[in-house]
């Protein structure tokens, strides 16, 4: 679908009640997505990869910890990993909207089970949602307000959701997430810091990268929806709200254009606005930014 068609769907469900215009975009994205669970557990696999990789550059393991996941999307696959790959003890996941599906996490269940786990099915401990003991799910629930105890959380992860979050509320987040964090805790994102709807799976393959960052943020306001948000920030934003938090940046990657011929191409092809004119092309072009977070000690 072309990201104008798109942008104007978005934009009249955005006038209906919250609930209706929520509602509406749910069956949509249902109805609209056509990847396979296979093909999902093999994308989430590799975002898998990517976060023991930070674990294990900050020597962190997994094993018997209890973890948080920021995000939950669609269906319970980084926690399954989780519990199942990587031995944790727990994984409570949470999300603002709720998009799990009784009947969706069962078909996942059989495939998962069937491909990793020599079929066998564990007892499920949650009926609403078919899932497991050790994974929970907390749906239409803002993480900056969970009262989880101080001190109670081993790890915290998120898999492609900071970049809809608005800058304040991440910082609230990671404000949260130090209390409840232990000592020795420690942080692991994912962030896609480009154009979502010039993504292929997404919209519009003719669309750049890096074409939002052409706008005023007035502008881009103008644009997306709150079914489309995207905060725009650039890898020093991101930095600065970890460290306000009380965070120290214990592992850092990034693609950007410089060491990317794709990234380069799309970069070239865009005005970029004078908002962004403090940050170098590395901090402005960076697409995938990948964090390992570490408490500041005091």
């Amino acid at each position: 679908m072309h990201h104008k068609i798109k942008t104007i769907a978005f934009k009249c469900l955005s006038l209906l009640p919250k609930k209706i215009g929520n509602n509406i975009y749910h069956f949509l994205q249902k109805r609209m997505d056509k990847t396979s669970i296979k093909r999902k557990i093999e994308l989430t696999k590799e975002s898998y990869q990517k976060l023991l990789e930070v674990f294990n550059a900050i020597e962190i393991g997994l094993d018997g910890k209890k973890i948080v996941e920021i995000g939950s999307g669609w269906l319970p696959i980084m926690p399954y990993f989780l519990k199942y790959f990587s031995k944790c003890q727990e994984v409570l996941t949470y999300d603002i909207r709720e998009h799990y599906s009784s009947v969706k996490i069962s078909q996942f269940n059989k495939i998962f089970f069937s491909e990793f786990m020599n079929q066998l099915i564990p007892e499920i401990a949650d009926k609403r949602y078919n899932l497991p003991a050790g994974i929970k799910y907390y749906p239409s629930t803002d993480f900056i307000n969970v009262p989880l105890p101080e001190n109670s959380v081993d790890l915290i992860v998120s898999r492609f959701v900071l970049e809809h979050i608005s800058f304040e509320d991440l910082l609230n987040i990671h404000i949260a997430a130090k209390k409840c964090l232990k000592k020795n805790g420690a942080i692991a994102h994912l962030i896609g810091a480009s154009d979502h709807r010039a993504h292929a799976a997404h919209t519009d393959k003719s669309l750049s990268l890096y074409d939002f960052l052409k706008y005023s943020q007035k502008e881009w306001e103008r644009i997306q929806t709150r079914f489309d948000y995207h905060n725009r920030l650039r890898m020093p934003q991101y930095e600065e709200i970890f460290k306000k938090a009380g965070f120290s940046i214990a592992y850092k990657f990034y693609s950007c254009a410089q060491n990317n011929d794709l990234f380069l191409k799309e970069f070239k092809k865009v005005n970029i606005h004078s908002d962004y004119k403090q940050f170098n092309v590395d901090e402005i072009s960076a697409c995938l930014l990948v964090f390992g977070l570490k408490r500041e000690k005091r």
